[in-house]
């Protein structure tokens, strides 16, 4: 049996999803996709908000490879690594939330990882935060899946969806990212590209007001800056790289061109399809 985050008992979720089928008719899913939802869907569906249908055919291409997911309870917060906890703290995003859900996103640390050193934008809206390329998504009793601005955009790598300690259904945090069958991945193909890295990550600076990640198309180039920032060289190809480029606003070529992946705003970023073509284009020869 499963409990929430108040101790109570829960059913488990696969029994809840068969329930919640029997007594909604008219969904137009058949039996099959049912036990393929119950099985694959880590939260409750009292915790979603989604059309079922569209949840659905999301299990259905998470099967076929084109996405990736991990559950992770939030039962401990404040276990991961203590650098990652702190950078956390010094975000304006993690300011913006109440007592409770600050306690939700140092549970998530660990999840977080490396991103929390990243570009952090300073507020999205009053439920959302993002670290690096990694958006949250905290609500008090159900929440929206936002897998379609991973087809959209290159700004995000990662989207979490964590309901709350109060939601009838399993606390924790329910990670999704690109998997290897994704367009966006498989358009890829075999581009690589290299940067320079630290300890923390790749190497971010400011240009002109803006985080920018600049990529290098031989480990000969990027050796030439990993010296002046006192890095390191590393390879990057398909999900990671498509990763790499969503730590910071900006990514800019080898040739000059600058590519915007995001703006608070969402106004003025590059299309993820657009990103993707230079990208092959840059780093393949294509």
């Amino acid at each position: 049996m499963q409990r929430n985050a108040r101790g109570e008992t829960l059913r488990t979720t696969e029994d809840a999803w068969h329930h919640h089928f029997r007594v909604t008719p008219g969904h137009g899913i058949g039996q099959d996709q049912i036990n393929e939802v119950a099985r694959e869907v880590p939260l409750a569906p009292s915790q979603l908000s989604d059309d079922r249908r569209m949840l659905a055919d999301f299990v259905s291409q998470k099967r076929a490879g084109i996405w990736n997911w991990a559950f992770q309870p939030l039962l401990h917060p404040r276990s991961g690594p203590r650098e990652v906890l702190l950078a956390l703290k010094r975000t304006a995003a993690f300011h913006q939330y109440m007592p409770e859900s600050q306690e939700a996103l140092l549970g998530m640390a660990e999840i977080i990882g490396a991103d929390a050193f990243a570009h952090c934008p300073e507020h999205l809206d009053s439920r959302t935060s993002q670290f690096g390329g990694t958006e949250i998504l905290l609500c008090s009793h159900t929440g929206w899946l936002r897998w379609h601005k991973l087809n959209m955009s290159l700004g995000v790598w990662r989207f979490v969806l964590s309901p709350g300690p109060k939601s009838s259904g399993p606390y924790g945090a329910w990670s999704m990212w690109r998997g290897p069958n994704h367009p966006h991945v498989l358009a890829l193909g075999g581009a690589q590209a290299w940067f320079v890295a630290n300890e923390r990550g790749p190497v971010i600076r400011k240009v002109k007001g803006m985080s920018a990640i600049r990529l290098f198309p031989t480990k000969q180039e990027s050796e030439k800056r990993s010296t002046k920032f006192d890095g390191h060289c590393v390879a990057a190809q398909g999900a990671d790289l498509l990763r790499i480029c969503s730590l910071a606003e900006r990514i800019i070529l080898p040739d000059g061109q600058v590519f915007q992946t995001r703006d608070e705003a969402e106004e003025y970023c590059h299309p993820a399809a657009t990103v993707v073509q230079a990208l092959v284009a840059t780093f393949t020869g294509e």
